[in-house]
């Protein structure tokens, strides 16, 4: 009968991830930026410092071997975290046309820092969802560690969650869970959730100007082409339906195709009136 393997305190794959996840630490490549993070990091390049001193007194260059071998892992670690970030905003941002959107390559937690373990999975999450993909997308975001996320890349995980209840049929749960994504830094992702929240709102004008606070405050601007900046145009229409009389050609014709994708069908017709009639002006 085989001997049940030891499941010691040393466990190979854990002092990997540690000293993979540390060494991406070291060149600013995770989300650690608390004190404890610092501090351990500095106590860690200091022992580094005094290992090399004491190498290279005992044997010279060749006792600087170790030290400078750890930086070439640190480095070649660090480098995988960055490239899965970038991959990670590629899957949010670019055309699922773009030949540059690969598919994601997901990767064994046992030879990988954490944290590029973590950005792949959500990457993957993020693209299925974009995908309809939101059974596998749901699997993958229980799987990502919150700890491991930067600030802008927990808005697009909750982003994802929201899109996944939005796939599901459940926009009122897209809504809730987008408000504390919105804006993800994914204008699809923002158009299909901005809209769940706008709609959800929309009879509620207390709402409608909580929501567009919370958007201003956020960064998002009302002259742009994007998706919550043309939102956050239209819900000043409803607010404040007198401005509709301001508004261009172009413009009241893509309020129009904004407020006929959140369901208020009299509002997209009066500015499709507004759209000829300025035409003709």
């Amino acid at each position: 009968m085989p001997r049940p393997r030891r499941r010691g305190k040393y466990n190979r794959g854990h002092v990997w991830a540690w000293l993979s996840e540390w060494c991406a630490d070291v060149f600013g490549a995770t989300s650690r930026s608390e004190p404890g993070a610092v501090i351990r990091v500095g106590i860690g390049l200091f022992i580094l410092l005094a290992l090399a001193v004491v190498g290279f007194a005992d044997a010279g260059a060749r006792g600087l071997l170790p030290m400078l071998t750890l930086g070439v892992l640190g480095l070649l670690v660090a480098r995988d975290v960055f490239v899965a970030r970038e991959e990670l905003w590629r899957a949010a941002r670019l055309p699922l046309s773009d030949p540059r959107q690969r598919p994601i390559r997901l990767v064994p937690d046992t030879f990988w820092a954490p944290t590029a373990v973590a950005l792949r999975r959500l990457a993957a999450a993020v693209d299925g969802t974009r995908r309809g993909r939101f059974a596998e997308a749901s699997d993958l975001l229980a799987m990502i560690p919150a700890a491991l996320l930067r600030a802008d890349e927990t808005r697009l995980a909750a982003g994802a969650r929201a899109m996944v209840s939005l796939g599901l049929g459940d926009s009122s749960r897209a809504a809730e869970v987008g408000a504390g994504a919105v804006p993800t830094g994914s204008d699809e992702m923002d158009a299909a959730l901005g809209r769940a929240m706008v709609t959800t709102a929309w009879r509620e004008p207390a709402r409608l100007a909580a929501i567009d606070r919370a958007w201003e405050e956020a960064g998002v601007g009302i002259q742009g082409n994007q998706a919550l900046e043309r939102l956050r145009r239209l819900m000043r229409v409803r607010l404040d339906p007198p401005q509709l009389l301001a508004l261009g050609h172009e413009e009241a014709r893509e309020l129009g195709d904004e407020a006929l994708a959140i369901g208020d069908d009299t509002l997209a017709m009066e500015l499709a009136v507004r759209a000829r009639s300025s035409t003709y002006r």
